[in-house]
């Protein structure tokens, strides 16, 4: 690994021995140097929980792909040990995630207790993830997230694309998203707690994808996000029987030509939520007649 660890000076990590070395403290800043694929490495047949103990991470476009985790208990591809983490141009390509417990591709070490999106511990910016998680129930849905574990997350310029089977309904993402494109296919099967995709705030962020309830009650409702700001959603479902958006702060929109649910608003702003016909959802010049800002997303 060469470099110094700082900002002007990074280490680079040129191979897999150097990626499981992520330790310089709190002010250390590091860059892949190389692509890591876990299939031409001793964790091709099982991943194991990378610790990441630095203050900057900068995948500098670089790719970590075949991420295989199937865990008993607790699974997680990254543990952060630092107590504030920024990954930067990373893409994560094909991580599965299996677990009879909780699942998430990041997590950190030092509890932060229940997530507090006014104290943000990880920031990731222009990552692109590509991800499938499998899960049985979980003991704590209600601080337990599929992207962050138990840390509040904020995302930038970002892509997630991902694919979850999960028995018990639970947080996609504890924090805030700027920016970016949500693509969730959610198949759960417990109703017995509402799953919130952003738990936290959608700002200028496009969300697609199909969620799909497959048990037994005859009353489902899921939760969009916390707060939605001039972001839209083209979400296909089956199963559930409504969804809810807590609060929505400026003008967003969904195509109902799509979704056959009612959306309602939990607190404020139901003024601003407006369900549109395909055709609606794709004239720039009748989006902009409404309020929405075509430039943000």
């Amino acid at each position: 690994m060469t470099g110094t660890g700082t900002q002007t000076d990074p280490y680079i990590i040129e191979n897999f021995e150097d990626f499981l070395n992520i330790s310089g403290g709190e002010n250390s800043y590091y860059k892949l140097g190389v692509n890591i694929d876990a299939n031409d490495t001793p964790y091709a047949e099982g991943w194991k929980a990378v610790h990441l103990n630095c203050y900057s991470l900068d995948g500098d476009g670089h790719c970590i792909r075949n991420i295989f985790i199937n865990s008993v208990s607790k699974s997680y591809a990254f543990i952060r040990d630092s107590s504030e983490l920024h990954i930067s141009n990373l893409n994560i390509e094909n991580a599965v995630i299996m677990s009879n417990g909780q699942a998430s591709l990041f997590y950190g070490s030092t509890a932060q207790g229940t997530p507090s999106f006014t104290e943000i511990k990880l920031f990731l910016s222009n990552v692109n993830i590509t991800a499938e998680l499998r899960t049985e129930k979980v003991s704590s849905p209600s601080t337990f997230s599929v992207i962050s574990g138990n840390i509040a997350v904020q995302i930038n310029d970002s892509t997630l694309n991902t694919r979850i089977i999960a028995d018990y309904n639970y947080n996609f993402i504890n924090g805030n998203c700027f920016n970016c494109h949500i693509r969730l296919d959610l198949t759960f099967f417990d109703s017995s707690s509402s799953y919130t995709a952003v738990k936290g705030s959608a700002n200028n962020t496009m969300i697609t994808g199909t969620i799909n309830y497959t048990g037994a009650s005859s009353s489902v409702r899921f939760v969009l996000a916390d707060y939605l700001n001039n972001s839209y959603f083209v979400i296909k479902s089956t199963g559930i029987t409504s969804m809810t958006i807590k609060n929505c702060t400026s003008v967003c929109f969904y195509d109902h030509d799509v979704l056959d649910l009612t959306v309602s608003i939990a607190g404020s702003g139901s003024s601003f939520l407006k369900g549109l016909t395909t055709e609606e959802c794709k004239d720039a010049d009748y989006l902009t007649s409404i309020g929405f800002i075509c430039g943000g997303v």
